[in-house]
């Protein structure tokens, strides 16, 4: 597996034309396959860059004994809600 050159620049492992994201959905909304799993977590808001799951797991914002948690590796370019909390 290469890392991308954008590493570098912003921190986050890429793998040519994709990343990775953490997409997390209730316990409760269980879904079996992964485009379920994934527009159930947009749907509720619940897509984290890795950064932003790192920061929301560490400052307890998430609460992982509630949700099934996916990482997923999509395409950079799609255009999805996210929580990004790369800034903080």
């Amino acid at each position: 597996m290469h890392l991308d050159k954008n590493e570098a620049e912003n921190g986050m492992p890429q793998f040519g034309n994709t990343e990775i994201r953490a997409y997390l959905v209730p316990i409760s909304r269980m879904s079996q396959d992964d485009e379920e799993f994934m527009s159930d977590a947009e749907q509720l808001g619940s897509v984290y860059s890795l950064k932003g799951f790192q920061f929301a797991l560490n400052h307890d914002m998430v609460k992982t004994n509630d949700y099934f948690i996916r990482f997923l590796e999509v395409p950079r370019t799609l255009n999805q809600k996210m929580i990004n909390m790369d800034e903080q």
